[in-house]
């Protein structure tokens, strides 16, 4: 047990106060004398010299004293915040409250959050903790914090379109528990946890789960929204991909999804539908827009309504060709639909040179003689990037491993090698006698991906996206088109390696236009671990707050009543 409102010390003395004030006032007893008085004009001044109250000598009525004693004593404790938990046996409690969007159907997370804090103020603040889980987690009341914050941090919190994170925090709170501490995870919401999590958990922790009221009927939503290269092949379009899932198993009609591309209405029509989930339209223009579903018709969560992709910008290349380019270069330049040729004198994004040729400000690919260059192939990367990094990536984007390099150097007499070199812009240079007749690189399929990977990697292409959904990692789509390790190009163009935690807009860092989408299944699905929360509940202690409180008034109320039939009976003073 212990006292939350008042330390033990504090309490023991306000026994002993309230004890020995009593017994004072106990021994307070009316004197009666008898004064006579000329007049009744100095019956007033008689009244007052005479002293009302006087201490007896020997102390009476011991039973009415003692009863008034208890009752005090009983005012006292209840003052005290008197309560009873399991901190003495080592046991640390983490409340979790689920405050993502799976916990915004009807008024599930209302009472998830008012049962948390009936709960919090059974247990000791030197043994709990309070988080909140929308995405990111937040602890909202840390340890030896009066219980009185909570509510009023939790007023204005309200469910978000986010994904549960619940997984982390248990992640993070399992790495800090010590091993003579029993750690209690106790969750406040529907939030579904991996079972191999679970599996993985130590024999000191235990995760217990507090279930509102179901208050969920039917629900649909978008789970999947995200582009690719097209079928086609068309290099400046790209196929949409769609997912729905009704949690009646029926099939979406398409009346019931309206279409905005850049913000003009589409013909649902024009989705082709693969199954009963997923749809998909076909040569979507890339120009740098959002493309934008909304699910019609209410159901239980709102969030998973709608959801939007932000489309690449495909723009031509511009690429100067130098006279002497090598024809098998020129050749896989112009199998390339994205490129468009020009001389060295016009404007251009990349330049395109071969021996002799003159050198180029623009970003360049350079076919130099083998007794010029040490190294066959020599890239140059930007300052700032990370030179051990790119060079793992470019030597599978290259397509190096695809040709017979021994051949090659065999016949070369030297070391076929990738070489990266950091240098004022992007650069790639190679001998002349690799992309000769003589050798299989030129006819092997890696040639015109290298050169047009090569490109693509001079002209510094801004990076997109498959997709963007909230609390899972940027699938960046487009390193298959480009030299440029992933990891940075992820970087550039969002900011940090994960997206955000929250669905909503955001401006990258080519001030392209950045959607988050919630896009995920298990709110959709209103996913829980059935088979735990049948065996799960609050390790509460038997003695809440309000209900010790509620017994000690009724137990005063009815010392108080018997007080006063005695003091009716002129059994006490």
């Amino acid at each position: 047990m212990n006292f939350l409102t008042i330390s033990p010390l504090l309490f023991g003395v306000g026994l002993a106060a309230l004890a020995v004030g009593l017994f004072v006032l106990q021994q307070l007893r009316i004197r009666y004398t008898q004064l006579y008085v000329p007049t009744t004009l100095f019956w007033a001044e008689a009244v007052r010299d005479a002293p009302v109250r006087v201490f007896r000598n020997r102390f009476k009525h011991w039973l009415a004293y003692l009863l008034v004693l208890l009752i005090c004593w009983l005012l006292w404790l209840g003052f005290s915040d008197f309560r009873t938990n399991t901190s003495a046996t080592g046991d640390f409690h983490a409340f979790v409250l689920d405050a993502s969007a799976g916990a915004s159907v009807g008024n599930e997370f209302n009472s998830s959050k008012q049962q948390l804090l009936n709960d919090i103020g059974s247990f000791s603040k030197d043994h709990r903790e309070v988080y909140i889980t929308a995405g990111r987690n937040q602890k909202v009341l840390a340890t030896r914090e009066e219980t009185l914050l909570l509510e009023r941090r939790l007023a204005d919190v309200e469910p978000k379109s986010a994904p549960a994170s619940v997984e982390d925090l248990i992640r993070t709170l399992v790495r800090g528990v010590e091993e003579e501490e029993n750690l209690f995870i106790n969750i406040y919401g529907r939030t579904a946890i991996p079972q191999d999590v679970i599996d993985q958990l130590p024999d000191n922790v235990t995760i217990n789960w507090q279930l509102p009221t179901d208050d969920g009927t039917q629900n649909r939503g978008i789970v999947a929204l995200g582009i690719g290269e097209p079928l086609s092949g068309a290099w400046d379009k790209i196929d949409v991909l769609l997912r729905i899932i009704d949690s009646s198993g029926e099939e979406i009609p398409l009346t019931d999804l309206s279409l905005l591309l850049n913000e003009q209405p589409l013909e649902a029509a024009s989705l082709t539908r693969l199954n009963e989930t997923d749809f998909i339209m076909y040569d979507v223009p890339a120009n740098g827009g959002v493309f934008q579903v909304t699910l019609a018709g209410d159901d239980d969560v709102k969030f998973d309504n709608e959801a939007s992709v932000a489309l690449p910008l495909k723009q031509p290349i511009r690429v100067a060709v130098g006279e002497n380019l090598p024809n098998s270069v020129l050749l896989a330049l112009r199998a390339d639909a994205a490129l468009q040729i020009v001389s060295l004198s016009e404007e251009a994004d990349v330049a395109v040179v071969g021996p002799g040729d003159p050198a180029s400000p623009l970003p360049t690919f350079s076919v130099v003689p083998m007794d010029s260059q040490e190294i066959a192939f020599v890239i140059g990367i930007d300052e700032g990037e990370d030179a051990d990094r790119s060079l793992q990536v470019a030597v599978d984007s290259l397509g190096l491993r695809n040709i017979d390099a021994v051949s090659i150097a065999t016949e070369l007499n030297r070391d076929i090698e990738v070489q990266m070199e950091i240098g004022d812009q992007r650069s790639i240079a190679l001998w002349d006698s690799i992309v000769e007749d003589e050798f299989n690189f030129r006819d092997s399929f890696s040639f015109p991906l290298f050169v047009s990977k090569s490109i693509r990697y001079l002209a510094n292409e801004p990076p997109w996206y498959a997709y963007f959904a909230a609390g899972r990692p940027a699938i960046e789509q487009s390193a298959g088109a480009s030299l440029a390790n992933t990891d940075l190009l992820s970087e550039m163009a969002a900011g940090t390696y994960l997206v955000r935690n929250e669905s909503g807009e955001f401006e990258n860092m080519n001030q392209l236009p950045g959607v988050v989408s919630l896009l995920d299944t298990a709110v959709t699905t209103r996913s829980t671990n059935q088979g735990v929360l049948s065996e799960a509940g609050i390790n509460t202690p038997v003695y809440p707050r309000w209900a010790l409180l509620t017994w000690l008034m009724l137990l005063v109320f009815g010392l108080v009543i018997a007080e006063w039939y005695i003091y009716q009976r002129r059994l006490m003073p």
